[in-house]
């Protein structure tokens, strides 16, 4: 992704006279919904549950808690679902503690470890918050009783320009990436997006994927691609 982190990382290419096609990133717009509103001047702890699937949901629900003048000690009370280790560390920036994190992010896992730790039965009488990104469809609600779930979307990206997607995908498709280096967790939710409505593992089945560092890899590895470190030492 084209970003003032990555630029040392893209001229270093570069000057190895690698071809570096870069993607741009997307923008994620913090959104205060009414049904957030309302959920603000009643109690958050009336929610048993709180499930986060991405770090940027974590992000947005936090400065717009902060923003409202909620102390983060209102969460104390409720169960934290956490898509992955990345959302359990941007988590843990903000003093707050997962108490479960499947091993992937794919439904059928989440709702698995879910039961791991509930009965369906009591899953039943619980009640389920889902911070979210405007367009994500939550799959999990048809697994938990839609009357028990409440979907807040508190971001929103900035859809990517059709005709790079579909450069993208053509790529890909074709063959003509060789290597895609992601290097921070955002750019995955970023790349989902853009690639949408393709499988991300499926669509990534044949093309190296590269993570910088092990929170990178242990997103790439929770949304089920087999990642490998970037060797940075090959361009001392």
């Amino acid at each position: 992704f084209s970003n003032r982190a990555n630029r040392s990382l893209i001229a270093k290419l570069e000057e190895r006279k690698a071809r570096v096609v870069q993607i741009s990133p997307l923008e994620a717009e913090k959104i205060k919904s009414d049904d957030f509103s309302q959920i603000l001047k009643d109690k958050l702890s009336d929610f048993d549950w709180i499930m986060f699937p991405d770090v940027l949901a974590v992000d947005c629900f936090v400065e717009i808690l902060e923003e409202n003048g909620v102390d983060l000690f209102e969460l104390d009370e409720s169960r934290v679902l956490a898509f992955g280790e990345a959302v359990a560390d941007r988590l843990r920036f903000s003093q707050l503690h997962a108490d479960v994190i499947p091993k992937t992010i794919d439904i059928q896992t989440v709702f698995s470890t879910l039961l791991d730790y509930l009965t369906e039965k009591e899953i039943a009488s619980l009640k389920f918050l889902m911070p979210k990104e405007k367009s994500f469809k939550f799959e999990l609600k048809n697994e938990i009783s839609e009357a028990k779930v409440k979907e807040i979307s508190v971001y929103k990206l900035k859809t990517a320009e059709k005709k790079e997607a579909s450069k993208l995908k053509t790529f890909i498709k074709g063959g003509a990436i060789d290597e895609i280096i992601i290097t921070r967790p955002e750019e995955i939710i970023f790349l989902k997006h853009i690639l949408e409505p393709e499988n991300l593992s499926e669509i990534l089945s044949q093309t190296k994927v590269s993570g910088i560092d092990e929170i990178t890899m242990q997103s790439l590895r929770e949304n089920n691609l087999k990642p490998v470190y970037f060797q940075k030492n090959r361009f001392v």
